[in-house]
């Protein structure tokens, strides 16, 4: 169901009566359907974006590794 700009509060209003007179019930539960979608993508970003970081990590990482095992220890005492 969609609702116009403005008018959330009339449609419950009018939602919460149909409860009442349906089920007889002052209980009235809801959610809208974007906020549902907004609250799962939440969770995954929070995933990507580690996802990423430790991507970025171990890439430093080995590219770190590497530059380490490529250097001539001869050369650096020379440079001294």
């Amino acid at each position: 169901m969609s609702v116009q700009p403005g008018r959330m509060t009339a449609v419950l209003d009018y939602l919460k009566s149909v409860q009442r007179e349906v089920y007889g019930t002052e209980e009235f539960e809801y959610y809208l359907f974007a906020d549902k979608v907004k609250q799962m993508y939440e969770a995954d970003m929070f995933i990507v974006s580690l996802a990423v970081v430790e991507l970025i990590s171990l890439a430093t990482l080995f590219w770190q590794i590497n530059r380490a095992a490529r250097i001539n220890p001869a050369e650096v005492i020379k440079g001294e």
